[in-house]
């Protein structure tokens, strides 16, 4: 029984909440606008002394409600306040009407009047309301269409600039490497060691770089840059796996290199990010050039690939150098 009861209960609550969104609805408050209008008229009418002298002056009145209701809101208002209007207007003729007397074809009419004018107005105003309702669709649409070609033409705006900052950066490239390769002809090893780094800054950002040069079989530092950099060791050991992985390879190994192979568990973590050797023309490794700090945007598959071919090139103008420094030394 409390079952049956809560369920009957809850089945009224829902009914009671269903009924007062009816009643809140817009078109529920016109129609009530249209029925409130009529029924005041006829009441009005009805109780209305006839001694005053207006008769008709009911009919002035539902027209005025009738249009007003339809030209304001259309159907369904407009339906119901001309067919109350129609109903009411003809009621009040039969209960004022003179048993001595017939009813006039211009009383008979007025309720078909009322009838057919609410009904053409409201369908006019209808079929206006559903073109507004078509045109605001189409105004969504399109602004939704105008939304998504202003992302497109923001992106295109982005890829535009990018290309151009390319475009203008790409003279500043070449002349940095034909001054560099000038240089690479008259610079001793000493003097070529910072002129790479300064390469490997301009062209790839590195913040923080050194070239290790093997010394009694060690890879002993050369030169860094900035000097002093935090962590940077003297001495590479055969402990730094990603070193001297470059050099067993004999090619450029990075930390995602070291990532793929072991896994987020590297044996022993190298301070370098990104470490190539320096091999001459005959296979002779001539040292190792380590990037330890680079920007996160700058370490892509293609900068790692630019490093490889700057790497060639310094290669070749240190193994120049030291030709030409062991060639001079004999001369003495």
């Amino acid at each position: 029984m409390k079952s049956l009861q809560g369920k009957s209960s809850a089945t009224q609550r829902i009914a009671q909440r269903g009924l007062v969104a009816w009643l809140l609805k817009k078109q529920t408050i016109q129609i009530f606008e249209a029925v409130l209008g009529v029924s005041v008229i006829g009441l009005l009418d009805y109780f209305l002394p006839v001694s005053l002298g207006l008769q008709q002056f009911d009919l002035y009145l539902l027209w005025v409600v009738v249009l007003g209701i339809a030209a304001r809101y259309g159907a369904p208002a407009g339906y119901v306040a001309c067919i109350l209007s129609a109903i009411v207007f003809e009621t009040l003729i039969y209960v004022h009407a003179s048993p001595y007397q017939s009813i006039s074809p211009h009383e008979a009419l007025q309720p078909f009047l009322l009838f057919v004018s609410g009904v053409l107005v409201s369908e006019l105003v209808r079929s206006h309301q559903r073109a507004a309702e078509e045109a605001r669709a189409k105004l969504q649409k399109t602004n939704k269409l105008l939304h998504a070609l202003q992302e497109q033409y923001t992106l295109a705006v982005d890829a535009k600039s990018e290309l151009e900052r390319h475009i203008a950066n790409q003279p500043v490239s070449i002349g940095t490497m034909t001054e560099f390769a000038s240089r690479m002809n008259a610079l001793r090893t000493q003097e070529l060691f910072p002129a790479i780094l300064e390469l490997l800054h301009t062209m790839l950002d590195a913040q923080a770089c050194a070239i290790y040069l093997f010394d009694s079989q060690q890879l002993r530092l050369a030169v860094g840059q900035p000097e002093g950099y935090a962590g940077r060791p003297a001495i590479i050991t055969p402990n730094d796996i990603l070193a001297y992985r470059a050099i067993r390879e004999r090619r450029t190994v990075s930390v995602r290199d070291m990532v793929q192979h072991y896994g987020p568990n590297v044996p022993a973590p190298s301070q370098a990010m990104l470490a190539g050797p320096l091999v001459g023309r005959d296979g002779q490794l001539l040292g190792l050039v380590v990037i330890e700090s680079i920007p996160f945007f700058k370490f892509t598959p293609g900068n790692v690939r630019l490093f490889e071919q700057l790497l060639a090139w310094a290669s070749s103008s240190l193994q120049n150098a030291l030709l030409v420094e062991s060639l001079m030394a004999r001369a003495r």
